[in-house]
């Protein structure tokens, strides 16, 4: 899902909470968007995944999105 498409799923009240987690493979950040329905999906870009280096960074986007909370999984 990328980002335009999770505001408008958010607005719709689809979207139950958010997580900062680590990237597997790197040193950076990925937000994982957990729908109503227990459904959970990475938030991508253009044709894949998309990675934060900052956190800060993760964490404003997920602010963009809606959501006025966010988990931050250390592992």
């Amino acid at each position: 899902m990328d980002a335009s498409t999770a505001k408008q799923t958010f607005r719709r009240g689809n979207l139950k909470s958010v997580v900062v987690a680590p990237s597997e493979n790197s040193e950076k950040w990925i937000l994982r968007i957990i729908h109503s329905n227990g459904y959970e999906e990475t938030l991508s870009g253009a044709r894949k995944r998309r990675e934060f280096v900052r956190i800060q960074t993760a964490l404003k986007v997920a602010r963009e999105i809606g959501f006025d909370r966010a988990e931050v999984a250390l592992s």
